[in-house]
């Protein structure tokens, strides 16, 4: 059977070499060249067919050039290979190895958050299972069912929100724990009303962050957002790419004091039609306890 996703990264000065192949009936097969060893991951279909969805909706098919970067003698290099029925696409990334997801470069768009995700899925298997079968103990979560609010226009997005949850840490290696008193979730669905690509991401739809009654501004945490989304089996809002009229349900996740009330998150479209204004603040609900 051939694989629907190949990922591989590489670098000399960090004497790293590793391929990851995802295939249809959810089989993951890593293998570390540098060391000759291979894991083989029992996953499930559903996850495999995901992936290359979220991979799709993030515009690799769509990418107007094949190679990122410049390679250099240090560089890492990232390749990555998708095939979604007659359609394929493999690309090239080189990339100092000390950059975040936010510091690849720009035209990936959310594909840079995809690339960095697969590059720690697997580098956490190597370092948690020995080489051979490896079968996973825990499933996809399924995703919570979320009433949500009146809708909301800014720019070309549709907005409502729903409760949001408060939550005092978020289990997982490392444990994530909030800083400033308590996690606030945000559920948020988010439609693109235009016929063109959408950009999701914290530092611009988000910015702004939120605000409590007392005018205390909280940012965005980009890493409990992902945390959480995983978790529950939602889509993480710090970094999406929303195609033409699709419909995004997801999570947003802050580091709020304990007495924060009165909470207000501001969501900015970046490139707004004239007609529709471009920032609106939402009143939030009051949050559920833990």
């Amino acid at each position: 059977m051939e694989a629907v996703v190949v990922f591989s990264y590489e670098s000399q000065s960090l004497q790293v070499d590793r391929q990851v192949s995802y295939f249809q009936d959810g089989r993951v097969v890593i293998e570390d060249r540098r060391r000759a060893q291979q894991w083989v991951v029992h996953g499930r279909p559903e996850d495999v067919a995901a992936l290359l969805g979220q991979l799709e909706r993030q515009g690799l098919f769509d990418l107007s050039q094949d190679r990122f970067g410049k390679s250099c003698p240090t560089c890492l290099t990232y390749r990555l290979t998708a095939r979604r029925g007659d359609r394929q696409r493999s690309i090239q990334v080189d990339t100092p190895p000390w950059l975040t997801a936010g510091e690849l470069p720009r035209e990936l768009g959310a594909l840079r958050l995809s690339i960095t995700q697969l590059q720690v899925a697997a580098d956490s298997a190597i370092a948690m299972h020995p080489p051979g079968e490896v079968r996973l103990a825990t499933p996809t979560p399924t995703p919570p069912q979320l009433a949500f609010g009146p809708v909301q226009v800014v720019g070309d997005l549709e907005i409502a929100v729903s409760t949001p949850t408060l939550v005092n840490l978020l289990e997982g290696a490392p444990t994530l724990r909030p800083e400033q008193g308590r996690f606030l979730v945000v559920p948020l669905r988010i439609v693109n009303r235009s016929g063109g690509y959408q950009q999701i991401a914290a530092s611009l739809t988000f910015g702004e962050g939120v605000r409590d009654s007392r005018g205390r501004r909280y940012e965005v945490n980009i890493a409990a957002t992902n945390r959480y989304a995983e978790q529950h089996g939602l889509l993480s809002l710090a970094l999406h790419k929303l195609a033409p009229w699709e419909t995004a349900i997801g999570v947003i996740v802050f580091d709020v004091a304990s007495d924060a009330s009165g909470l207000r998150l501001t969501v900015r479209d970046a490139d707004p039609p004239m007609s529709n204004p471009p920032a609106v603040t939402l009143s939030l609900p009051a949050a559920l306890q833990p």
